[in-house]
């Protein structure tokens, strides 16, 4: 196991609260990455959804390794999507913070972390990738995001149609062709504007349920609806 793969939850001393520990090699630019994207002119942008460095220690077992403290984070999809509009806010933040490393220089492959919690190894598909050849790395992260969007959203849930063209163009076998993050996130944005209120708050229907189940939950989710809408009505908003 390469030290890369090694990531640890901890409780520090005296606190309550965990903490996650990852093992990266000093070689690696990661931990340059991490802290300049946990640095004060960075860390207030509303885009910078990074997972903040708390500190960098080194590895008493061995010398050659750093240790990267931060929060205790559970996966993206744990606990799953209930309704449309979480998994519409999930795409608005990864794209916002793809859009926003980008901008600042570093792209996921440099990284050598995965970008979305739950999600590594996405990547293993992506038609340019190369130890011999050269390849865009803002590309592939498109490529990865979209592969997330496509295998966790698209393949999990029904209803989710109007996100197929965003994922297709991501997904483009030539990278040249898909769209950057930024111009990504504009596609996103355009999106949502056509989705309404009741669009938004329709619970998701996971395509491995029975048909008692949706219509159970279907029930369960119109009178939540229904009582949220009629909550909106009286106090006039």
């Amino acid at each position: 196991m390469s030290a890369e793969d090694i990531v640890l939850d901890a409780t520090p001393t005296g606190q309550k609260f965990r903490v996650s520990i990852k093992v990266v090699p000093r070689t690696t630019q990661e931990t340059t990455i991490a802290r300049m994207l946990s640095s004060k002119h960075v860390s207030g942008n509303p885009n910078n959804h990074c997972v903040p460095v708390l500190d960098v220690l080194p590895d008493p077992l061995n010398s050659s390794n750093a240790l990267l403290v931060m929060p205790y984070l559970r996966p993206f999809n744990d606990p799953p999507f209930e309704v449309v509009e979480e998994v519409m806010d999930f795409i608005r933040q990864t794209l916002e913070g793809l859009s926003f490393i980008h901008s600042q220089g570093v792209a996921h492959r440099e990284g050598e972390s995965p970008y979305v919690l739950g999600a590594k190894g996405a990547d293993l598909d992506a038609p340019e990738l190369s130890n011999v050849f050269p390849y865009n790395p803002y590309m592939l992260d498109i490529f990865i995001l979209g592969h997330v969007y496509e295998s966790q959203i698209l393949q999990t849930y029904h209803g989710l149609s109007f996100l197929e063209p965003l994922i297709a163009a991501m997904m483009l076998v030539q990278p040249e062709r898909r769209p950057t993050a930024s111009a990504a996130l504009r596609m996103f944005s355009d999106i949502r504007r056509n989705l309404n209120h009741t669009h938004l708050h329709w619970r998701l229907r996971r395509r491995s349920e029975t048909g008692t189940e949706r219509v159970v939950y279907d029930t369960i989710s119109a009178a939540k609806m229904g009582f949220s809408l009629m909550r909106k009505g009286l106090m006039g908003t």
